[in-house]
């Protein structure tokens, strides 16, 4: 923290910022809760403290019942994988339904508090409610004649997805993914032709396809 806050207590004469562009005065103010540098110690402190609060927190996670941790899992793992993927989902939404809807989710590339709230209640209920445990269950009941009707009805379905996928995710996610698809192939291409010897060229071309 010292390292990163204030160098010069260090003996640096180096700035942070020719190299870490991102170090603004705003990011030094949310990293000392608001205390700033002149009052370094008391932030320090407030962020240890924090730290032990959250850490009861998670401790204390494990006592929850299923039901509430399962939706709180999948509330704040939604909330993360959309506000992290921004980018990625903003353009998502552009092609579905217009600029004016970014506005509503995203301010300067981030959820909007608003926004987070809701994702953060269906997701919620969606895992306090088990509705994944619940489809599992009622599936398993279905006899198998009509399972296999079904799988052959939702694998049309997911062909018909992936045809209309393009227009739904844009030009530059669908060269992506057209890109993350053509190493997928080849390692699987790898893995038929030379079997448990090409598991080392697999994990090379795994590179390859995670890079694009």
């Amino acid at each position: 923290m010292l390292f990163v806050l204030r160098p010069e207590i260090l003996g640096a004469t180096y700035n942070l910022r020719d190299m870490f562009v991102n170090l603004s005065p705003e990011l030094v103010e949310i990293l000392t809760l608001g205390q700033g540098l002149d009052n370094l110690a008391l932030g320090i402190l407030l962020l240890i403290l924090l730290s032990a609060l959250m850490s009861l927190l998670g401790a204390a996670f494990v006592l929850l019942p299923r039901r509430w941790s399962l939706g709180l899992i999948s509330g704040i793992a939604w909330v993360l994988v959309i506000g992290i993927f921004s980018d990625t989902v903003s353009q998502i939404v552009r092609q579905v339904a217009g600029q004016g809807m970014i506005r509503v989710i995203f301010v300067n590339q981030a959820l909007t508090p608003q926004a987070a709230v809701v994702i953060f209640a269906i997701a919620f209920l969606t895992g306090f409610f088990s509705v994944h445990t619940r489809i599992q269950t009622r599936w398993e009941g279905i006899p198998q004649t009509q399972q296999s009707r079904t799988r052959m009805i939702l694998l049309l379905a997911a062909f018909g997805f992936l045809l209309v996928l393009p227009w739904v995710v844009g030009l530059f996610l669908s060269q992506a993914l057209f890109t993350v698809g053509l190493f997928v192939m080849m390692c699987l291409g790898l893995n038929i032709v030379v079997g448990y010897a090409g598991l080392l060229d697999l994990g090379y071309v795994a590179f390859f396809a995670f890079g694009a």
